[in-house]
């Protein structure tokens, strides 16, 4: 009989024991929710590099304040010297390369008479381009007539030499260089103006 008691408190210290474990909340530790698993996930993505902007005062610097200056005033695309301006349904374009900016002019109707004499909206982007060219005026000018089946090497010339002239009569004073490109060197390109930081990077666009 004595034993009884013994044996009954045991019984009841098993009943708390295994209903403590089944009743046993987890830790904070352990608790894993929904939005924690989200920004673990989240942790694992790369970020997406940035490009670093070039260094104020350098070369680099000044081409990317100015092609920046001129696609926002004159809304034209900026695209990357690897790109082909066949892709862009843009008439003017400005191609970014390390050392030069080159605006295109892809539209086949520039020119009022078909040959040299530029059309009046042209002309106006010209002034307008002139007035921003001006606040940098270290940097050095080339303009570039292409040929096609229906002008010659002599005709390409007066159109870069016509451009070059409105770029001047606009107030401009940077160094201006107008080449016309030959026949044998035809591109889709119609006119190109490229800009320079310095004289030394300048170079022949016939031939590329």
């Amino acid at each position: 009989m004595k034993k009884q008691p013994f044996t009954f408190i045991i019984f009841i210290f098993s009943i708390i024991f295994f209903t403590g474990c089944s009743t046993h909340k987890p830790t904070k530790q352990q608790i894993v929710t929904k939005s924690q698993i989200y920004l673990d996930t989240n942790k694992t993505k790369p970020k997406p590099k940035k490009t670093a902007l070039p260094k104020p005062g350098t070369d680099a610097y000044t081409l990317y304040q100015l092609s920046n200056e001129i696609s926002k005033k004159l809304s034209i695309p900026i695209i990357k010297a690897q790109d082909n301006i066949k892709d862009f349904q843009s008439n003017m374009i400005i191609k970014k390369g390390y050392n030069y900016i080159e605006i295109i002019f892809k539209k086949q109707n520039l020119f009022d008479n078909g040959i040299s004499t530029l059309l009046l909206h042209i002309k106006n982007q010209l002034t307008k381009l002139a007035q921003i060219i001006k606040k940098y005026p270290q940097t050095i000018i080339q303009v570039i007539g292409y040929t096609d089946d229906k002008i010659t090497q002599s005709e390409s010339d007066e159109r870069a030499i016509n451009i070059a002239e409105i770029l001047f009569n606009s107030g401009l004073r940077n160094e201006i260089y107008a080449k016309g490109c030959s026949k044998r060197y035809i591109t889709n390109k119609k006119v190109a103006i490229f800009i320079y930081p310095k004289l030394t990077y300048m170079r022949d666009n016939c031939r590329n």
